[in-house]
Parts: C-alpha cells; structure tokens; sequence
C-alpha cells in the first residue's frame, strides 16, 4: 500500500459553497490548475477541489493508479491485472473507502458540505473508477468519468 497526499482548495467566499469534487489523480490535476482557471472556477460557482494523489513529487504512478481504480472481483483484493501482469489491480473498494472515510470525514470537518452537491472526476482507469462508483456506491450523487479505460 502506498501513502497519498489530498489537496483542498476552497473558495475565499467559501460562505456560499456550491459543489464539492474529488478529483483523481490530484499530483496531475494540480499541476494542470492554473490561478487564471482556480479564480474563474471560485468567481462561477464557489467549487471546492478535493484532489487525491499520491504522496510523491511524479505526477503519476502508474502501477498505484492500476491498483487503486480497477474494480476486482468483488473481495476487495488486489490481484495481477490480466491485461498487465506486471501491475497489480483491484482495489478500488480499497480506495473508495479511502475517499469516503477519511477524507471525506477530513473535508466535511473544514467545510459545510451539502451531500447533493458532491462529485467525482477521474480520467482513463480514473474514469474507470468513476463508472464503478456509479454502479456501485450512493456517496457521489455526481459522476465525471472522461474517457473510461
């Protein structure tokens, strides 16, 4: 198991708090956010980021993204991933549980949180991860999956 670092990136007029999002992949997706983007985002609709990444200064590790966001057989257990031997997949149960309690608890002590009002984003086996939130949990009542492996 691997250590994760989460970003929380909150509005000044947080006051009127709109839509909470997790976001995957948060080394990336931090990098990718700019201050021109984060203003516009807070002057829209006071969103509040929630990104979850891994505790390292790559924007992705590959074999902790295949392990972290890949359904399995519904054990909870991470196993070789058939397509890649070499990678480990299968927690996803792992990692929504990871999502929901702590951080989730984490977010909810800093902020007022609406629970209609909260999302996931996640690209390719994020995406993945996404469509399995979807189908098998009730936490997010929003679902961004792009382009879903």
């Amino acid at each position: 198991m691997h250590s994760y670092k989460v970003w929380l990136a909150v509005p000044k007029n947080h006051d009127k708090v709109q839509v909470v999002m997790y976001l995957l992949d948060g080394n990336l997706v931090m990098d990718w956010l700019e201050e021109s983007i984060l203003n516009k985002l807070a002057a829209d609709d006071a969103l509040v980021l929630v990104a979850v990444g891994c505790d390292t200064s790559l924007p992705l590790l590959w074999d902790a993204r295949s392990a972290d966001y890949t359904p399995g057989t519904g054990d909870g257990q991470i196993a070789p991933n058939p397509r890649s031997p070499s990678r480990m997949s299968g927690g996803n149960l792992a990692f929504h549980d990871l999502l929901t309690d702590p951080v989730a608890v984490w977010v909810h002590s800093e902020i007022q949180v609406d629970s209609q009002r909260i999302g996931v984003w996640g690209h390719s086996y994020g995406g993945l991860f996404v469509l399995d939130s979807l189908l098998h949990s009730d936490y997010f009542p929003h679902y961004f999956a792009a382009s879903p492996s």
